[in-house]
């Protein structure tokens, strides 16, 4: 079910078919059942087995030694142990040095 613009209200969908819309999301186009007009809404892509979250695949990458810094960087990113890269003043607790 699928709202319905000229009936405004949730109506039944009839001859439903999923597209990729221009900017490639997933799309569920149908056909309202009461009156006939065209219905569509973006829907979550279902997990086919080939796409991969990002997330989850950060978490399992070897961590290098000094982190992910990409060129001249000191710091960016996960696993980067940011207390190891600054020097800090023992007196007041201060960093002293990026």
């Amino acid at each position: 079910m699928s709202c319905c613009v000229k009936c405004k209200q949730q109506t039944p969908n009839f001859n439903e078919k999923y597209e990729t819309s221009i900017i490639g999301k997933l799309m569920l186009k149908s056909l309202c059942s009461v009156c006939g007009s065209r219905k569509s809404k973006f829907v979550k892509a279902k997990h086919n087995g080939r796409s991969k979250d990002v997330h989850n695949l950060i978490g399992k990458l070897p961590r290098p030694k000094n982190g992910f810094t990409p060129g001249c960087y000191k710091y960016m990113g996960p696993y980067n142990p940011l207390d190891k890269q600054q020097t800090y003043d023992k007196n007041t607790g201060d960093v002293t040095e990026w």
